[in-house]
């Protein structure tokens, strides 16, 4: 039977079941400019049973792996990744084997009314489908405000209103606008970048995959994805990054070559420019530290 969870916070974050019994122990919470942030864990093998939230939600597993369905699709969600849900979506999470720790986020009515249609537009991003945004660039907002989470400084107040802007803008970039006239060969590329590994291809690689010009290539997997193919892996390779840092016994040195990187410290360059914190900080963080 479907739950519905229900809230009395009068920004509209969901916090509780109507039966009042709690799914996990909430570690640490703190609600800023309308985004109402927790971190909670969560027992061996959690059935959270279907339930619907009253607002839009984000989710990134901190420890542990998740496993959910919704929308007829179930998905498994490791450390580092994100996913999104619109109001009222039905959807349940399980935790597989040991203990499991998750990073919630609810857009509250303040937060949507700060940054609504004038803002958006027609195309708001707490409407619309759920969806993974693992890869987006929005998900390394997520792992900024959980850092903010973990801070303790009276500055963390100003830090977090100002990525719930930045999170309002990014998310707004991952709406579902489906595009009839997107080629079949930019799904081709897509894939061959999703299969690189410690390879990088060559532009005139990928055109050969496309079956397309060089230049083709470039402007029209950007105009369909908003980054050029280099943008997108690069991305891609650093999300990857971020999940290998779950595991605390793999070396960092490890992780950087694994996500293409020559050496450590260019690596750390370039994930502390994404996530605003070190891969060490960020290990140490999801290890609740």
């Amino acid at each position: 039977m479907m739950q519905t969870i229900s809230t009395h916070d009068t920004n509209g974050a969901v916090i509780r079941a109507e039966t009042a019994n709690y799914y996990g122990a909430v570690r640490r919470r703190v609600v800023v400019g309308g985004l109402h942030m927790s971190e909670t864990v969560y027992g061996c093998d959690t059935r959270i049973p279907s339930h619907q939230h009253e607002c839009p939600s984000l989710f990134m597993p901190l420890g542990g792996t998740f496993v959910e369905g919704c929308t007829g699709a179930v998905r498994s969600y490791v450390p580092g990744d994100v996913s999104y849900h619109p109001p009222y979506e039905a959807h349940w999470l399980d935790t597989h084997g040991g203990p499991a720790r998750g990073f919630a986020i609810e857009l509250g009515a303040t937060w949507r009314e700060t940054l609504g249609a004038e803002t958006f537009g027609a195309y708001a991003p707490w409407d619309g489908v759920p969806r993974d945004l693992s890869l987006a660039r929005v998900s390394w907002v997520v792992s900024r405000l959980y850092a903010e989470l973990c801070a303790h400084d009276s500055a963390r107040t100003l830090a977090i209103e100002t990525l719930g802007v930045e999170l309002g803008t990014q998310l707004a970039d991952t709406v579902v606008r489906p595009d009839p006239r997107t080629p079949a060969w930019v799904a081709r590329v897509r894939d061959a970048l999703h299969s690189t590994g410690r390879e990088t291809p060559s532009l005139a690689e990928l055109a050969t995959i496309a079956g397309v010009t060089p230049v083709a290539v470039i402007k029209g997997f950007r105009r369909r994805t908003g980054r050029t193919p280099g943008t997108y892996l690069r991305d891609l390779r650093l999300a990857n990054a971020r999940r290998a840092l779950a595991d605390r016994e793999r070396p960092l040195s490890v992780v950087a070559l694994d996500a293409g990187f020559y050496d450590q410290s260019h690596f750390s360059r370039a994930f502390r420019a994404a996530a605003g914190m070190s891969p060490l900080a960020y290990r140490r963080a999801l290890q609740g530290h």
